[in-house]
């Protein structure tokens, strides 16, 4: 089986629009290879208020492994932030949380911003 793909939210409201990584994350999807991070899930329904976009996102993930926000991975995006700060780096709380998450459990993420996640070690970025 191949791997796992860890989803960013950037690339998610990319594939409601049909964006360029709508056939990307549809593959994963039928191959049941798509994974979100329980921090994804807040980004997706933060402040979400139509119906229709809430309905939307639920059967989106309805279709994905969901990966809780763990001590582990808490732990992880701790040691992550404090080394970012000391070279001077930042990368919002969320994409920590996402990575760490990457990061505990070996997975690629596919990401539209690679800017940001790049800034982080030891993790394995995927664009289209």
């Amino acid at each position: 089986m191949e791997t796992k793909v860890i989803l960013d939210t950037g690339v998610i409201f990319d594939f409601f629009v049909d964006g360029d990584y709508a056939d990307n994350i549809e593959k994963l999807l039928k191959e049941k290879r798509a994974v979100l991070s329980a921090i994804t899930l807040f980004e997706l329904f933060n402040g979400v208020t139509n119906k229709k976009h809430i309905e939307d996102r639920k059967n989106f993930v309805s279709l994905c492994d969901v990966y809780s926000l763990t001590a582990d991975i808490a732990l992880q995006a701790s040691n992550l932030y404090t080394s970012l700060k000391k070279s001077g780096k930042t990368i919002q709380n969320e994409d920590i949380l996402i990575a760490a998450t990457a990061i505990y459990y070996n997975l690629p993420i596919l990401t539209d911003n690679q800017k940001h996640f790049s800034l982080v070690k030891n993790i394995k970025l995927i664009s289209n």
